[in-house]
């Protein structure tokens, strides 16, 4: 397979599925986001049609510091805030400004520096400056924040009573607001009605607030050891405390009321100190909450659960998945043993070791040849880049679907597209054989089967995240097809049928939920 071809459209692939998330998410700065991935695949393109050995620099030039640095930063920048480490958000922030010099970008890096003056002075002095001297209309953004810092929850209900139509962020403190305030009926409608405008960090907080004021602490212990487990000691302390507080059991509320007592006297962050104090003096209200806030309440802690326990939330473990690592340790072995015995990029050496050719399948019975085909790759370019997706795709499907489900996934995902693609060249050209291997027919068995597991819990939840991330698998089938035919190498038939097959393996057992010779390759 040519590399510069392989990098390339790999690189305008993945600008034009972080330019679709962009998109599906809603993102901040999204026009900006569109742009830099509109100049990625144009410069692919360009390369190429004009300069197809320089192609792949081309357009990593564009990506790398345009997307991939960016959003690394992006993640830094979440991190630090989330560990309260706000002088180096601010200078992370403000390179990633330096990149995407955006006004949104700018005003952000701003905010951060702004916040880490406030926790070192202990007073809002410096965000007030922000908000008078701000010039790009986002003042409101930081009003509502200043008042938040304050313990003046009811004025941060004024402040986001037209903002949080308009701005995720907003409606993230509002929802905080409603629970500080006491109106916990209306934070779970409210949360409810508006969970589908909230992605990622905003979405985890949003049901931390929810699941803390309806006192549900086996939702926050989730949440905080899954999407916001970067939160610093104090911050979980104080979330537990308030979910504790506010539970239904008498005990479990006299605890939560003493820890929140504890932070009032010792937390080193003023709002900490005034919010927890105030908390302590009242009593648990979920006796007071009506029927159809504890179903919402119910409802949003057992989604909060579900996705924060979802396999793609968790560090990768290798017991997670023990047939995945087998599988790829097989695949790195035959293509050890084909370099030692000629190169893995000699036909007559994979033909050897068991590659697909039609003849001596259909003229010699060597049947097998349909399995072993599948461990076999021509080149190193192909065996990488099929190993990392069977990396991603196995452990998500081992994961979820245990491995004996998996194995039955991958064994059929490999018969049924390894016999289409035979069936296919004896079809087409019975005189003149082509060379089929590679385990991308099984691995495209896998997406299917995690795009029929998504596709389930959407239908089932009919929530936002999975609604998403299905959108997104469907986007990328979408690009892999389109760069099949582009790629004569690549074998249509192997992806779709595996594809296929994986869907409708995975609708049928995914489990329910308590929780001359041319070288075809696949």
């Amino acid at each position: 397979m040519d590399l510069q071809l392989f990098l390339t459209l790999g690189l305008m692939s993945y600008a034009a599925a972080v330019g679709f998330m962009a998109v599906i998410t809603a993102a901040q700065d999204r026009g900006t986001w569109l742009l830099i991935c509109a100049a990625a695949v144009g410069t692919g393109l360009f390369g190429l049609l004009v300069l197809p050995e320089w192609a792949a620099l081309l357009t990593a030039l564009v990506v790398v510091p345009g997307l991939l640095v960016p959003i690394a930063l992006m993640r830094i920048v979440q991190n630090r805030m989330m560990m309260s480490r706000w002088r180096d958000a601010a200078r992370s922030a403000r390179l990633l400004a330096s990149l995407h010099p955006s006004r949104r970008a700018v005003f952000e890096a701003d905010l951060a520096e702004a916040i880490a003056q406030a926790e070192e002075t202990g007073d809002t002095e410096s965000l007030r400056v922000l908000a008078r001297d701000n010039k790009d209309g986002l003042a409101h953004v930081i009003e509502p924040l200043i008042l938040s810092r304050e313990d003046r929850w009811d004025d941060v209900l004024a402040a986001t009573d037209a903002t949080a139509q308009i701005s995720p962020d907003a409606l993230v403190l509002r929802i905080r607001a409603l629970g500080e305030t006491g109106k916990v009926d209306e934070m779970a409608a409210t949360f409810a009605a508006n969970r589908s405008r909230l992605a990622m960090t905003g979405l985890a907080y949003g049901e931390l607030f929810v699941a803390s004021f309806l006192g549900r602490g086996d939702a926050v212990d989730v949440l905080l050891g899954g999407p916001l487990r970067m939160l610093e000691a104090e911050t979980r302390a104080y979330w537990r405390a308030i979910a504790a507080a506010y539970a239904t059991s008498a005990t479990v509320a006299a605890s939560g009321r003493e820890a929140l007592a504890s932070l009032g006297a010792t937390s080193r962050r003023p709002s900490t100190r005034l919010a927890a104090r105030r908390h302590a003096d009242l009593a648990g209200r979920a006796a007071l909450l009506s029927d159809q806030a504890q179903a919402l309440g119910q409802t949003i802690a057992d989604d909060a659960k579900r996705r924060a326990l979802d396999v793609r939330a968790r560090p990768t473990r290798l017991t997670d998945m023990p047939l995945t690592i087998v599988l790829i340790i097989l695949n790195l072995g035959a293509f050890a043993a084909a370099v030692a015995l000629g190169g893995a990029e000699d036909i007559g050496t994979l033909v050897g070791l068991g590659a697909l050719w039609p003849p001596f399948v259909t003229e010699l019975g060597q049947w097998w040849r349909l399995v072993t085909a599948a461990f076999l790759h021509f080149g190193p370019v192909h065996l990488v880049a099929n190993m990392l997706a069977l990396l991603v795709f196995g452990r998500i499907i081992e994961a979820t679907y245990g491995t004996a489900r998996l194995a039955l996934v991958y064994g059929i995902g490999i018969l049924v597209s390894s016999g289409l693609v035979l069936a296919l060249m004896l079809h087409e050209a019975p005189q003149s054989h082509g060379v089929y291997l590679g385990a991308s027919g099984a691995i495209f068995a896998l997406f299917g089967a995690e795009t029929a597991r998504m596709l389930k819990a959407w239908r089932t939840h009919r929530d936002a995240a999975d609604g998403r991330h299905l959108m997104l698998l469907i986007f990328i089938m979408g690009l892999q097809t389109l760069v099949d035919l582009a790629v004569p190498e690549i074998s249509l038939t192997a992806h779709l049928s595996g594809f296929l097959t994986g869907a409708i393996l995975g609708l049928l057992i995914a489990p329910r939920e308590t929780r001359g010779s041319r070288v075809e390759i696949a």
